[in-house]
């Protein structure tokens, strides 16, 4: 939950998906969110305490998984429409004026969770 962004950078956070795979059973189900760049399909933070991954970098990292032949479930990418969907939390000192903020700011590059599941082949 929330790990893959915290790992140093984006190739850390694939590569950590692609191991946590090892310990399944085939058949078995992986369960992942990070963080999902809802503001640029170029620009994110790539290294760091905190990585942003875009959908370019999902969707690799989607191809390389089921290129090892696992399956990887539908994802969605919509990142809603209606008026919650678009306030951002922007300094943390906001958290105690809003509840149910679905997506954060960080040096300029808004973001929300994003989840997929993966299941190991058989």
């Amino acid at each position: 939950s929330c790990a893959l962004e915290h790992l140093g950078d984006l190739d850390a956070g694939i590569k950590f998906i692609m191991e946590s795979l090892e310990c399944l059973k085939p058949g078995g189900i992986a369960v992942h969110t990070t963080e999902f760049n809802i503001c640029s399909e170029v620009d994110t933070i790539t290294e760091g305490e905190l990585v942003l991954y875009r959908k370019k970098d999902i969707e690799e990292m989607i191809r390389r998984i089921e290129g090892l032949g696992h399956k990887v479930h539908p994802v969605n990418f919509n990142i809603g429409s209606t008026p919650a969907d678009f306030d951002v939390l922007h300094e943390l000192e906001d958290v105690d004026k809003k509840t149910n903020i679905l997506k954060q700011c960080h040096i300029g590059f808004a973001f929300t969770s994003f989840g997929f599941t993966i299941t190991k082949k058989s």
